[in-house]
């Protein structure tokens, strides 16, 4: 069986998690590339790769298969694209883009050079999210869905790139993208949106609480209550959907555990109690549950068999959406149709 080569670009926080599921999934890490020398030659030493501070030598690499890039949200589109266009297949960690036409503009390269990319929703396999998303249809016609974000992040979290307009793009992108995910994967399709945001607490370019009401095509109405001003620390994250034949919460820190369930003839399930979500800044707030080794195995799954197991772009283009749709309402001040 082939041994499938990686490379990495960008050593941030969230590459450990990534260079852990590669190495998981019996792959090699073949190099990494940080424009911090610093950060790359640590990165590269403590996995015995090749090292760089140069993107190209990635993108040149001859035993380079797939490029993974974790780098800050508003780089993407131009590392995604030139590693596509170098014959590589990209697993991209979200969000995609800052836009609905860099996303499609990724999308239509991956279809003209034949590569694959992949997006990064890890929270699709919390064991919670995956028995909701099985006994859906028992609960019959949706008739709403509440998600409720309720996190925290100290000022010192946005230093560098984080909570800047350019290259962060707004803290739902940020922070908000993987719950929003669930939401619509379970529900469906968003119809239109309404929406506020605001900049309470910390000293950002971008938004840190929003409240949006949801209309979807199958005529269920959603709410969306976010914000990172909860204190002292992370509270909840929650998707509570409410249908003709019964009511379910998942909630939970990170939206990992069945907090509620009563179903007509549909029993609650017995679910493995899945991984503990990621805790940063010695307990003061969580993130999401690293179900990145699940995220390769799919990816591999997929490059071997020609199936599509693991999340495409086409797929994760609807949360970005939805969030943009979010931020237009909140500066017009109108419900916008997607």
């Amino acid at each position: 069986m082939k041994k499938w080569k990686f490379g990495l670009i960008g050593c941030g926080r969230i590459s450990i998690q990534h260079i852990k599921a590669i190495k998981e999934n019996n792959c090699e890490l073949v190099a990494i590339s940080d424009i911090i020398k610093e950060k790359a030659e640590k990165c590269g030493k403590e996995n015995n790769c090749e090292y760089y501070t140069d993107n190209q030598k990635i993108y040149d690499h001859l035993n380079i298969d797939v490029i993974c890039i974790t780098t800050p949200n508003g780089t993407h589109t131009e590392i995604g694209l030139k590693s596509l266009r170098a014959g590589k297949h990209v697993l991209l960690e979200k969000p995609l883009a800052l836009n609905l036409d860099d996303v499609d503009k990724l999308i239509k390269t991956s279809g003209e050079t034949g590569k694959n990319l992949f997006s990064v929703m890890q929270v699709r396999y919390n064991p919670a999210i995956i028995a909701l998303k099985k006994f859906k249809d028992s609960l019959g016609k949706i008739n709403q869905a509440t998600l409720i974000i309720r996190m925290t992040r100290p000022q010192e979290y946005f230093k560098g790139w984080r909570g800047t307009k350019n290259l962060d793009g707004g803290s739902l992108i940020n922070q908000g993208i993987h719950s929003v995910d669930i939401m619509q994967w379970v529900i469906g399709s968003v119809k239109s949106v309404y929406a506020i945001t605001d900049t309470m607490s910390h000293k950002i370019e971008i938004e840190d609480a929003a409240l949006a009401i949801l209309k979807f095509e199958n005529g269920a109405y959603g709410l969306i209550e976010f914000t990172l001003n909860t204190y002292p620390k992370n509270m909840e994250c929650s998707l509570t959907v409410l249908g003709e034949n019964g009511t379910v919460k998942i909630g939970g820190k990170a939206i990992n555990e069945i907090e509620f369930w009563d179903v007509k003839d549909c029993e609650k399930p017995e679910i493995e109690p899945g991984l503990k979500p990621n805790v940063y800044a010695n307990g003061l707030y969580q993130g999401s549950c690293p179900n990145h080794t699940q995220v390769y195995k799919d990816l591999i799954y997929d490059l071997e068999n020609n199936t599509k197991k693991s999340l495409r772009a086409e797929d994760a283009k609807d949360s970005l959406r939805i969030i943009l749709a979010i931020y237009e309402s909140a500066k017009t001040g109108k419900e916008v149709f997607l």
